[in-house]
């Protein structure tokens, strides 16, 4: 139970980061932002979306493994 609901909220978190990820490119595509403060932003954005995905991927494996025995 307790998995599943881990789970549940990294497929939550990676969402949110997911559309942050998305907005972010309509502004650039919008409006061509620039600067330090642009590019931390965007760095900063994609290690979140990839710890997430990471966060996801591995407990979505170990939920999948331990009710696989």
């Amino acid at each position: 139970m307790r998995q599943s609901r881990q789970v549940e909220w990294a497929k939550a978190a990676l969402g949110v980061t997911f559309g942050l990820a998305l907005f972010l490119n309509f502004v650039e595509a919008w409006w061509d932002p620039g600067g330090p403060a642009w590019s931390l932003t965007r760095i900063a954005v994609s290690m979140l979306f990839l710890l997430s995905l990471a966060a996801f991927i591995t407990l979505w494996w170990r939920q999948r493994r331990s009710t696989a025995r």
